[in-house]
């Protein structure tokens, strides 16, 4: 979580302290997985409001990343 909070305050600019960020965890067995996949993978979902610069997004993207 704190890898995707510091790429949105990198990338989007958000302000100090704003978490707008929900973790959730799947176990493997609720969770379909493409072929070739193993059980350590992480999915990052990004959900954003509609009009967001397609540059943006990108950033965004690379920042997470990065911290990852």
């Amino acid at each position: 979580m704190e890898a995707v909070y510091l790429a949105q305050r990198e990338s989007r600019k958000i302000p100090k302290n704003d978490r707008q960020i929900r973790y959730i965890e799947h176990r493997p067995e609720h969770f379909a997985r493409p072929f070739g996949k193993s059980d350590n993978d992480t999915v990052v979902e990004v959900v954003m409001f509609p009009g967001r610069h397609l540059d943006t997004k990108c950033a965004l993207n690379q920042a997470i990343v990065r911290s990852l």
